[in-house]
């Protein structure tokens, strides 16, 4: 789940007084637009948020429904089990048309998923016939709704968010009836005192840890961060690589990228690299983050250098460093320089080129003449 930094995203004016639910949705939103979500503030009722999906159903299926055939379309997909919605999303369906023709039809591009598009919607309303629903966040893809977020701060028992979830679904004419949600998975975002508040025991459900004794346990172990390495990988829709000028003034440039699986969860990963001299290709450097500590990295050791503190020597020449953060920084293993000796590189675009190849990243990109 995202991570929020209340006091340095809010106003000065709002910095002494308690956290919100919207100060924490601000945030949230604020985390998903820097991973390439689009926020959609237009999309604010049923009408909408079905328009949007309708739009992006044929477009994905090149197809024009009428209206009759779109209500259809709703009444079949949408389904109290969460298995069979599941299944429907990440499967090939089919539609009898109005005319008799079948439509074979998917509701995300199952095969190349991150030209899908990725939105979020807050505070969507949906009138029933009982009550007002009104949603905090949802996360559509190709305008499904996927995952529902009811936010809550300290001062409420987070099993207050799953009860609300419930009423709503049990609620007679419920917003679920309809388009919202193919598949509510809820999500709980919960908000922390800031640096100088008070813990209140009236306010916390838990108790709060100063950020010095917080776990700071890293979530993949060593398999996994293999695994991660081995799996395809693109950049998500709208994202490409730039390079732009480094901040120190000179004629380096540097990129930084947020690639995602092709096919599997979303994993918070960066590809970066940097060229503080375009014609020195001893200068280049290129990092594989994962969950933002570096796990792979490829540079030029201009000289051999002793470790005296690990008793080992890393000799001159192009290395791969291979780095476990679940082990302390005072572990040789943590941190290891493996010899590349037949990597050779011709320039800042072939090195970006070989190093993402070794990281399986599909870049997706073209070579703009100019473009140093």
């Amino acid at each position: 789940m995202a991570s929020i930094k209340y006091t340095d995203d809010l106003p000065k004016e709002d910095r002494s007084s308690v956290i919100r639910e919207e100060h924490i949705e601000t945030a949230f939103i604020e985390k998903l637009r820097s991973l390439k979500y689009i926020h959609r503030p237009d999309i604010h009722d049923r009408k909408s948020l079905e328009e949007n999906f309708r739009q992006k159903f044929q477009e994905l299926n090149r197809v024009e429904l009428t209206d009759a055939e779109f209500s259809r379309l709703l009444d079949e997909i949408v389904t109290p089990d969460v298995f069979a919605a599941s299944r429907a999303l990440r499967a090939i369906n089919s539609f009898m048309r109005d005319d008799g023709t079948p439509l074979n039809y998917t509701l995300v591009n199952i095969r190349d998923w991150c030209k899908n598009t990725f939105e979020v919607v807050n505070q969507l309303r949906i009138n029933t016939d009982y009550s007002h629903h009104r949603y905090d966040v949802l996360i559509l893809i190709n305008g499904v709704p996927c995952v529902q977020i009811e936010l809550k701060t300290l001062g409420v028992n987070p099993r207050r968010a799953m009860e609300q979830i419930v009423e709503y679904k049990n609620d007679p004419g419920n917003g679920y009836g309809r388009l919202h949600a193919v598949l509510p998975l809820p999500a709980l975002p919960v908000g922390q005192l800031r640096d100088g508040d008070k813990e209140r025991p009236d306010s916390a459900p838990f108790p709060v840890k100063p950020r010095h004794q917080r776990d700071m346990t890293y979530p993949y172990k060593p398999h996994q961060i293999e695994e991660f390495l081995r799996l395809e990988k693109c950049l998500p829709p709208g994202d490409t690589l730039e390079l732009e000028k480094m901040s120190n003034g000179g004629m380096g440039r540097h990129f930084e990228t947020r690639p995602q699986l092709v096919d599997g969860p979303f994993v918070d990963m960066r590809y970066l690299g940097k060229a503080p001299e375009l014609d020195n290709p001893q200068t280049y450097d290129a990092s594989f983050l994962l969950a933002n500590q570096r796990v792979r990295g490829v540079g030029y050791e201009a000289i051999g250098r002793r470790r005296f503190r690990f008793k080992d020597r890393i000799p001159k020449g192009w290395h791969l460093n291979a780095c476990d953060p679940n082990l302390p920084t005072n572990d040789p293993r943590q941190n290891v320089h493996h010899p590349m000796p037949d990597f050779k590189t011709t320039d800042f675009r072939d090195f970006i080129n070989r190093t993402a190849r070794m990281w399986n990243i599909d870049l997706g990109w073209e070579w703009e003449e100019g473009l140093l």
